[in-house]
């Protein structure tokens, strides 16, 4: 199998060259690669390293402007209004890289749910089965994420987070899908709001659990033990916050106000203290949502892919609440932190041992802030998901216009499985076949 000595002198930009920071699954790094020892979807080597150089394949085709009629394909999950914002993201993300591209919108939802977004003028179809979509479906290139529809025909796919070791995006399946791990590609950087001015003693927690409230607040209130001045929460959902509350478990808490839709409701804990303020966010526009997150102190507690890349984009210290179809992801924050960041790693290990008091001391530390900030900002150069995302619609539309090409990238390809080519040589060779078709797109 390739490991990272394929690439070590490789002059391609950072996020193209694969990062090695854990293993396959149930395999650590370092470990000689045995079939016995994985998984059957990840035991056949080519795919392995098929998945590997498929970073460069995307990046030959960098140059490509493609022309013309496209669908950008999201299932929206009962739970999982970030899938919309993910689409609609990506959708802006397009348009701006191709400007003669002509992005259709198709959003999946269930029966009973609404959607209110800006499309900034692009055509968009709302839908409620499977049946409406397979009556308005094209010849056009169909490009679908971050989720994942079954039994829709020829389509791109680029799934969620950290969903390499899932039945829709390991190497054998075709499919790829977005994180951290070297097999995935990368992390989406978005554009935020600035100039909103910070507001001292105001935090923003997006979280769903009540053991991910009681986490945070829990090492929010710890690493302010000695402070008199009060705290102010914005909280995604006060209902979650109540176990925490009701434990009295808050030291320096003389009182818990609630503040929901124009109601405040007062929680005694004990005799002397501060106030904890806790606001109930109204449901919010992304760019709301933005605002929101850029003008609050620098920890944020966020859940779900949207959020991650809203608090990784803006470089602040965040907590991460791990859902069970994300534990993969964490794994890799953990990695990725343990091996280029260490002094976060005991901070970022308790997103995992769930820790408050331990979470609570790091934070006490201001060099936590910078080493948080240092995370993001490898994450944004190394593990970013922007160029790749471009580059799978502008190779997918070129194969469709020119499927000739697709037999030259294999030639090419093969060549470096046999190591006839460094990846550099494939690179160079592979970008000056595609820039000699995509002067014919039409």
């Amino acid at each position: 199998m390739l490991d990272k000595s394929f690439f070590h002198e490789s002059t391609l930009p950072a996020y193209v060259i694969p990062q090695f920071y854990r293993g396959l699954p149930h395999l650590p790094v370092g470990t000689s690669f045995d079939e016995h020892l994985v998984p059957p979807s990840f035991d056949d080597v080519e795919a392995l390293n098929r998945r590997l150089i498929d970073r460069a394949v995307l990046h030959a085709y960098r140059f490509v402007q493609p022309q013309g009629k496209m669908v950008l394909l999201t299932h929206v999950l009962p739970d999982g209004m970030g899938d919309i914002a993910a689409q609609m993201a990506v959708a802006k993300l397009l348009c701006q890289t191709y400007p003669e591209l002509e992005v259709k919108l198709i959003t999946l939802i269930d029966r009973g749910r609404t959607i209110d977004v800006e499309t900034f003028g692009m055509e968009h179809h709302i839908l409620h089965s499977k049946e409406q979509l397979a009556n308005i479906l094209s010849d056009d290139f169909i490009f679908q994420m971050p989720t994942f529809i079954e039994g829709i025909g020829n389509v791109e796919t680029l799934g969620e987070y950290g969903f390499l070791d899932s039945t829709w995006c390991h190497p054998k399946s075709g499919n790829r899908c977005m994180g951290l791990h070297a097999l995935e590609y990368g992390i989406l950087i978005k554009p935020l709001p600035c100039g909103h001015a910070k507001r001292d003693g105001s935090y923003m927690a997006y979280l769903k659990s009540e053991e991910a409230y009681a986490l945070y607040l829990g090492a929010l209130l710890h690493s302010k033990n000695q402070e008199s001045k009060d705290i102010t929460v914005h909280v995604s959902s006060l209902k979650p916050c109540l176990y925490f509350i009701q434990s009295k478990k808050l030291p320096g808490i003389r009182e818990v106000r609630l503040y929901v839709k124009g109601h405040m409701a007062i929680y005694p804990i004990q005799e002397t203290g501060k106030t904890l303020h806790l606001l109930e966010l109204e449901t919010l526009s992304e760019t709301a949502f933005q605002k929101q997150l850029v003008g609050s102190e620098p920890f944020i507690g966020v859940r779900g892919n949207q959020s991650l890349s809203e608090a990784i984009s803006s470089g602040k210290c965040f907590f991460y609440e791990g859902e069970p179809h994300t534990r993969d992801l964490l794994k890799d924050i953990v990695a990725l932190a343990k091996a280029r960041v260490p002094k976060v790693a005991t901070y970022v290990e308790c997103f995992q041992t769930k820790d408050a008091t331990v979470m609570g001391e790091c934070l006490k530390d201001p060099s936590l802030f910078a080493g948080m900030e240092e995370l993001s900002k490898i994450i944004r150069e190394e593990h970013r998901a922007n160029e790749f995302v471009c580059q799978i619609v502008a190779r997918g539309m070129l194969l469709k216009a020119h499927p000739a090409i697709k037999a030259e990238e294999e030639k090419l390809i093969k060549k470096v499985l046999e190591g006839s080519f460094t990846v550099d040589q494939f690179v160079s060779e592979l970008t000056s076949s595609v820039a000699a078709s995509s002067t014919k797109m039409p």
